[in-house]
């Protein structure tokens, strides 16, 4: 193995999970707990949180929910992109009229819940 190829294996994506349904935030988490690549370093019920756990964690990819009280997903979004423009922000909805809004306010991918373990992934190996 090449050393980019190792460093490449090696490299653990730091996620932060931010859903207001406490099942849903575990469901995700429980969904990629065992890739070796993926560290779930924190969890957000709403946007604003999002935004100041975005900010103190630095998380690699956010998985946003976008309906959300208090801040919505797509508000978060424009928050952490412009203060962390390298997050990759994966937007998550049982919407698909939420999409565009969701990639123009800096989204990375958008995904249709429910989604599998390998569409996520495959978003986070592959635009990180």
């Amino acid at each position: 193995m090449s050393d980019e190829a190792a460093t490449q294996s090696a490299k653990k994506f730091r996620v932060l999970i931010v859903d207001d349904k406490p099942a849903m935030r575990q469901a995700f988490s429980n969904m990629l707990y065992f890739e070796e690549d993926l560290d779930i370093i924190g969890t957000a019920e709403d946007g604003a949180e999002a935004v100041k756990k975005a900010s103190e964690l630095a998380p690699d990819v956010i998985l946003m929910d976008i309906e959300m009280p208090v801040m919505d997903g797509i508000t978060a979004t424009q928050y952490i992109k412009r203060q962390q423009p390298g997050t990759l922000i994966v937007a998550v909805s049982s919407e698909v009229r939420h999409k565009n809004s969701a990639l123009q306010a800096g989204a990375t991918a958008f995904l249709i819940k429910p989604f599998t373990l390998e569409e996520v992934t495959e978003i986070i190996r592959q635009k990180s």
